[in-house]
């Protein structure tokens, strides 16, 4: 709540504006009630869906994976 509250609400004294409205995302500056709604609103948020990874390799190359080898001697 408090960076949404110095993004969404606070006036930076140099911009004289908020942060989120230099970054273009919102026009105004948040109301607490608007805070607190947008805070109450995501706890009832269904879950987001898991990224998929995507690969570049062909079908059946496996990714290089770095072994450590025990005892073994680093130098010359």
């Amino acid at each position: 709540m408090w960076i949404a509250f110095c993004n969404l609400r606070r006036v930076h004294e140099t911009l004289r504006y908020t942060p989120a409205m230099a970054l273009g995302v919102t026009d105004h500056i948040w109301t607490i009630g608007e805070l607190i709604d947008a805070a109450l609103k995501s706890l009832y948020a269904p879950p987001l869906p898991r990224p998929v990874q995507t690969t570049t390799l062909r079908p059946g190359y496996r990714p290089f994976k770095p072994r450590l080898i025990r005892g073994g001697k680093i130098g010359r």
